[in-house]
């Protein structure tokens, strides 16, 4: 029989390749980056290809992406979000959502067993389920990609991959803790996931607008998305900047007199500079806080609405609304809500590969068209 790859290259970036939302939402960014890239180029020159490593985890992406899985969850979200809207229904809370080989299911709660067509209830209305056969009837919705056009937004982007079970892939809505959500294991393994996390979710196509924090990992996802991405140093310096951004969202649920943002995301469509107020902030930490900012951060975190916020931290945090337990083999338990899965990874060294892929894509490196 063939060889496969991990076979063939002993360094196969087999994270790379099982993480396939992650990889597809790669894929895309460094298309986007390339096209500029060729545009760019001088005449009479191609573009120089990446280093060995660099092409190894680009290959390992492009076996692993998903894009059919993708466009289940960013059309059937959205599209859920507009037919609830117009019929004038918050959408519900999310927690979880599980991607299989035929279907798309969210559980929700409360449970309601009465979801818009063609979703279907499952469990007492527990699950929402969209098989993948229905996607044929829906249209795409407008995104908002015009500046200043209408958009449908992105009901959920704070769903983020968290592993993989028997049957499929399964991700949660980091929004729905109302509080922290800590992150305990070995250093390593715990960086690893939390690595994964935040690239899925700056890259990926069922958010829209969003704001990821970066404090004690990050150097070089700015440059894959730049304008979702902030790498700060220290706690104590965005800690300010994220109160009066809760503050803005307090004040603007108070004025619309709603008590989620998922109502004001489903209220579209609207110009995208309205929409801006419903984005989310997500702050990933890999290092653990001191406990007086523990303590900032939990009060800061603490809140009987969705706001919007998400806020997942490396090491044992007491208070932490959720936490997450990965083993040196790389599972992750999360007791709270019922998981035993295969972590979702990103280690260092295909980290770098990544980063490596779009520093080509921006450098603007070109080689003269005969030096095949």
């Amino acid at each position: 029989s063939p060889a496969t790859p991990a076979q063939q290259a002993p360094g196969w970036p087999y994270e790379l390749s099982a993480a396939s939302l992650l990889a597809a939402g790669v894929l895309a960014a460094l298309g986007r980056k390339r096209r500029e890239q060729l545009w760019q180029r001088a005449f009479g020159r191609r573009i120089a290809g990446p280093d060995p490593d660099a092409a190894l985890a680009e290959k390992a992406l492009r076996l692993g992406a998903d894009d059919p899985a993708v466009r289940m969850l960013d059309t059937g979200l959205r599209h859920l979000c507009r037919q609830l809207g117009a019929a004038g229904r918050t959408p519900p809370t999310v927690f979880a959502a599980h991607l299989g080989q035929e279907n798309l299911d969210l559980w929700v709660a409360p449970p309601d067993p009465n979801p818009p067509r063609p979703w279907q209830s499952a469990d007492g209305g527990q699950v929402w389920r969209l098989p993948f056969a229905a996607m044929a009837g829906l249209d795409a919705p407008d995104t908002g990609g015009a500046p200043g056009g209408p958009a449908t937004m992105a009901p959920y982007p704070g769903l983020v991959s968290l592993g993989t079970n028997d049957s499929g892939r399964v991700l949660v809505d980091l929004e729905v803790a109302h509080g922290l959500i800590a992150v305990r294991g070995p250093r390593p393994v715990v960086q690893a996931a939390l690595s994964a996390l935040a690239v899925e979710l700056v890259t990926n196509r069922w958010s829209d607008h969003m704001r990821v924090t970066l404090i004690g990992f990050g150097d070089g996802l700015a440059e894959i998305s730049p304008e979702r991405v902030e790498v700060a140093h220290t706690q104590d310096e965005i800690l300010p900047d994220l109160e009066k951004r809760a503050a803005e969202v307090r004040g603007a649920m108070a004025s619309a007199g709603i008590d989620s943002v998922l109502t004001g995301r489903s209220l579209g469509p609207f110009p995208a500079t309205d929409a801006a107020i419903w984005a989310p902030n997500y702050l990933i930490m890999g290092v653990p806080p001191t406990q007086a900012q523990a303590d900032r951060l939990l009060a800061l975190a603490r809140s009987r609405y969705r706001m919007g916020f998400g806020y997942v931290i490396a090491g044992d945090i007491r208070g932490a609304t959720w936490t997450w337990d990965l083993s040196s083999e790389g599972r992750l338990r999360a007791d709270a809500l019922g998981f035993d899965l295969e972590a979702q990874l990103l280690p260092p060294e295909q980290y770098a590969a990544v980063v490596k892929l779009f520093r080509g894509a921006a450098a603007g490196a070109d080689v003269p068209l005969a030096a095949l």
